[in-house]
């Protein structure tokens, strides 16, 4: 008696049949191609408290952070007044520096450019953003 070797499905094909409700041996590429585009069309979204049609899709964007603008015064008496402004989130490219400075607030151990980050110029709260 001969023993047949059957090949492992890879990590990839796990998944694909996790999201889809397939057994991993029942993945074919065709099966792949379609979840991949699925999360590249969910990648190239505009998050919803941003104005969608002034930003346009974009699958290469990456991920972004959405703040929130602000306008900072000086009043008649001369004291600097900081407000809101608009009805929609601000967004930008998210880069190496932001993911150190949210990765710090989540590790609670503040360091000296995530500190100088809230300024007033912005609030970022990338991580209630959903895409």
């Amino acid at each position: 008696m001969m023993a047949v070797k059957v090949p492992m499905p890879s990590a990839l094909d796990v998944e694909v049949a996790k999201r889809l409700g397939l057994r991993p041996d029942q993945v074919t590429r065709d099966h792949r191609d379609r979840l991949l585009c699925q999360l590249q069309d969910r990648l190239a979204q505009v998050p919803v408290a941003c104005d969608r049609e002034q930003i346009t899709r974009a699958p290469a964007r990456g991920p972004v952070l959405l703040f929130q603008p602000r306008e900072t015064v000086i009043t008649e008496a001369g004291n600097v007044r900081t407000r809101d402004v608009g009805q929609f989130a601000g967004m930008m490219v998210q880069d190496a520096f932001h993911k150190a400075e949210l990765q710090a607030a989540r590790r609670k151990q503040p360091d000296r450019r995530a500190i100088s980050a809230t300024c007033g110029w912005c609030i970022c709260f990338a991580s209630t953003a959903r895409l």
